[in-house]
């Protein structure tokens, strides 16, 4: 587990100003962002106890204690909800599947408490995208502060 070597240029104290090396910021991409590993798959992230249930693996648990501190780095909002933002850099392979990756890096964002939860009323949309492996395997994080939405004014009833 850990950071591409070349990922490690971008971090500078647990937050990452400007990307360097093989990954360039994209367009539509703020300046505030920060890398954390890639989180392992969906297949790897929990393992099965003796009576059949659940629980987090050991690899996921050291995801997390590589991930939380890095994710502490982000800015928190001033306002909820915010949308969440997550670019994640590796060899493309047909069977992984974003959503898994993407619940376990707002996991970490709650556990970080960048985000007091990832419900609904606190993270409201983002995006997820892939970028072709450059040379550095991680995925950038930020967020975006929502506007909120104007309350409708209540129609008026008319009186019989």
């Amino acid at each position: 587990m850990g950071l591409d070597p070349r990922w490690l240029a971008v971090i500078q104290g647990g937050t990452a100003s400007v990307a360097v090396g093989p990954s360039a910021v994209l367009p539509g991409e703020p300046q505030d962002f920060v890398v954390v590993p890639l989180p392992p798959s969906v297949w790897r992230m929990y393992s099965r106890n003796r009576d059949g249930s659940q629980r987090l693996s050991d690899e996921a648990k050291a995801w997390f204690a590589e991930a939380v501190p890095i994710m502490r780095g982000l800015r928190k909002p001033k306002s909820l909800p915010v949308k969440v933002h997550f670019v994640i850099q590796e060899w493309m392979r047909a069977s992984r599947d974003s959503d898994n990756l993407v619940k376990l890096l707002r996991d970490a964002a709650v556990k970080a408490e960048v985000v007091p939860d990832d419900k609904v009323g606190c993270i409201r949309g983002g995006s997820d995208d892939y970028q072709p492996f450059d040379g550095g395997v991680g995925v950038r994080v930020w967020l975006e502060e929502v506007e909120p939405a104007a309350e409708k004014p209540k129609p008026k009833r008319k009186k019989k």
